[in-house]
């Protein structure tokens, strides 16, 4: 039985009315037949790389100052370093309602907040207690380096265990409940429709779905 292959281009652009350009849905033309479909081939995607390298999910800080938590948000952006530790300190100060200052080693890409120094001063929350305390994978904390499950002591001038990350989103998960309904899940067990995920630095890309 022969078979006859098409080419449909999906642009975001021409999305459904209500979506967004990160979920959206095409709706094909009548004349596009979609009967008998034997398979179809993820030829080529081009996405701009428009990611911040401080995004909405991971712009929170979570730490603990004298003993009780506390938790600063920094507006979603793209920071470099001089800027990142300006609009930290400004928050911080912000929070607390004291002179506070952060600081970055430019030799050794670590972060230290100085704070208060009356009590028993502050510490940033590791990634597990992060994940544990708020159920939350992403946040400030990892960017700034903290540790991962190494509950850390409170100081008054605390300095980052692991280097400075601002490097940004690493890669984009592609999703299509038509093209790939339920095939895989994430390690938490929300079930993802996953159908590739792609480095952003990657210019094209193929899949085949069967």
């Amino acid at each position: 039985m022969s078979s006859i292959e098409r080419t449909v281009i999906l642009n975001s652009r021409f999305r459904a009315s209500g979506d967004t350009a990160t979920n959206f849905t095409i709706l094909l033309n009548k004349s596009v037949a979609v009967d008998d479909v034997d398979r179809i081939i993820v030829k080529r995607i081009s996405m701009p790389n428009l990611f911040y390298n401080v995004p909405e999910r991971k712009s929170t800080l979570y730490m603990m100052n004298e003993g009780v938590p506390l938790s600063v948000i920094m507006p979603p952006g793209q920071y470099y370093i001089d800027r990142f530790i300006a609009t930290l300190e400004v928050l911080l100060q912000q929070a607390v309602s004291l002179a506070i200052t952060v600081t970055v080693d430019y030799d050794t890409g670590k972060i230290t907040l100085n704070g208060p120094t009356d009590g028993i001063g502050w510490t940033v929350l590791s990634h597990t207690q992060v994940k544990d305390q708020f159920g939350v994978d992403e946040s400030l904390n990892d960017m700034i380096g903290t540790s991962f499950n190494t509950m850390l002591p409170a100081s008054f001038s605390w300095t980052s265990p692991q280097l400075v990350d601002l490097s940004g989103e690493h890669t984009v998960r592609i999703e299509s409940s038509t093209l790939a309904f339920s095939n895989s899940f994430d390690s938490r067990g929300q079930v993802l429709n996953t159908v590739e995920i792609m480095a952003v630095f990657v210019i094209t890309s193929r899949l085949i779905m069967y």
